[in-house]
């Protein structure tokens, strides 16, 4: 797909890490791994809600669908902060972790089977240049930040 690569290549980042933390690991670093897992979360969620969202909801195929997806953001960051809370609970975690990551996954699905590909048709190419233009910026200055 032409645009939005990064959000995809942000989505198997996210996705590795989801399984790495998955797998039996000593709890310390289980919580490096949730840190990195909310700050990339965070940070992902962040420029789709600034860059891609506000101008895809202008377009009626879209509209509702965008909404959807912001709901769907908290939703993520509620799972997570869950999983986060219960980390020291080995059974607790992992039932936590596999709601978090079904929900990452249909997310994830979604966007980048329908959304994406129908925004590439019904947006025009300008516009998406631009959306793709601002998520390389956004992403490059979170970057300098971490």
């Amino acid at each position: 797909m032409e645009h939005f690569s990064i959000l995809i290549d942000q989505h198997k980042n996210i996705r590795n890490l989801l399984q790495a933390v998955q797998k039996k690991i000593p709890i310390q670093e289980r919580t490096e791994l949730l840190k990195r897992i909310l700050t990339e979360i965070n940070a992902h969620t962040l420029v789709e809600e600034r860059h891609v969202y506000p101008v895809l909801e202008n377009f009626e195929p879209l509209k509702r669908e965008v909404y959807g997806f912001w709901r769907e953001h908290e939703r993520l960051r509620q799972e997570l902060h869950s999983v986060i809370a219960v980390a020291q609970d080995e059974r607790q975690f992992q039932n936590q972790m596999v709601r978090l990551s079904q929900t990452f996954e249909e997310h994830i699905k979604e966007e980048e089977n329908r959304i994406f590909p129908e925004a590439s048709k019904v947006v025009p190419k300008e516009e998406l240049k631009k959306i793709d233009r601002n998520i390389a910026i956004s992403v490059e200055q979170t970057k300098k930040v971490a």
